[in-house]
């Protein structure tokens, strides 16, 4: 299975610029591609970092295991 990462882009409307859609790609150059069909380019890579011991499974079951009435 192929790592992915996720990249951000930005797109210009009337000299603003705007946040645009993020892309899934094995690498900088696919993104840069692919964000050419969607007329953006690729600002950065998302990069995230959980520590195991701050993000529990049980914690991620207390929160769906809540009963709303």
């Amino acid at each position: 299975m192929e790592k992915k990462k996720i990249f951000l882009t930005e797109f210009y409307h009337e000299g603003v610029p705007h946040e645009g859609p993020r892309i899934i790609a094995g690498d900088f150059f696919d993104a840069e591609q692919k964000a050419k069909e969607y007329d953006c380019s690729v600002v950065g890579v998302l990069d995230i970092i959980v520590d195991e011991d701050d993000f529990s499974m049980d914690f991620k079951l207390e929160q769906w295991n809540r009963v709303l009435h």
